[in-house]
């Protein structure tokens, strides 16, 4: 009997049906002289189509700073790119997966598994990110 050969553990093209945009942080100068990492798309292209399984060990509650509540693992495959890290993310079906590590299934560098973790922010609050982060307990009580 013979073997299928190297190319047995590709992912079919049939079994990504998700699109997904990758991207990196970037330090950008900000007014006052130091440096903003920002989130930009990887070189073209930034948009691929992946493969999406979800890891099946249900949601892991957790806080950090008060932003997060849950979290969720997935695996995304995608063909091989070079220009990942787990500082990248990966935007999926208005979601936010946080790279936690890559792997090379099969050492010939032809698709990459990323396995990840969904950013919820906690119910009822909002991330410093999005209210800029502004402190209002400044602000006198008859104010609000």
């Amino acid at each position: 009997m013979r073997s299928a050969g190297p190319l047995a553990t590709l992912t079919p093209i049939g079994l990504r049906r998700e699109t997904v945009q990758l991207q990196n942080p970037e330090s950008v100068p900000d007014a006052d002289g130091g440096y903003v990492d920002m989130w930009t798309d990887v070189a073209p292209p930034s948009l691929v189509r992946a493969r999406v399984v979800p890891l099946g060990l249900g949601r892991q509650e957790r806080s950090v700073e008060g932003t997060l509540a849950a979290s969720a693992g997935y695996l995304v495959t995608i063909p091989a790119r070079s220009d990942l890290t787990t500082r990248s993310r990966v935007l999926w079906r208005g979601r936010t997966l946080a790279v936690l590590g890559l792997s090379n299934p099969d050492e010939q560098r032809r698709e990459v598994t990323l396995t990840c973790t969904a950013l919820e922010p906690a119910p009822g609050t909002v991330p410093a990110w999005v209210s800029g982060g502004w402190n209002w307990d400044w602000m006198s009580p008859g104010w609000r």
